[in-house]
């Protein structure tokens, strides 16, 4: 499993309640990955929405 970063920055997300800023990889991925990364994404978002 890859690392995951984090640090405390901020990305405008201060400006509205409840916003969330996600980024999908970086230099060492292939756009393949991200899209794939992106679709999963998707289906957590959207399952988490539908139980809203």
């Amino acid at each position: 499993m890859k690392n995951i970063g984090s640090k405390q920055s901020t990305y405008n997300q201060d400006l509205f309640n409840r916003s969330l800023s996600i980024n999908i990889g970086g230099a060492e991925n292939t756009l393949e990955e991200e899209y794939r990364t992106a679709d999963i994404l998707a289906e957590v978002l959207a399952e988490i929405h539908s139980e809203n």
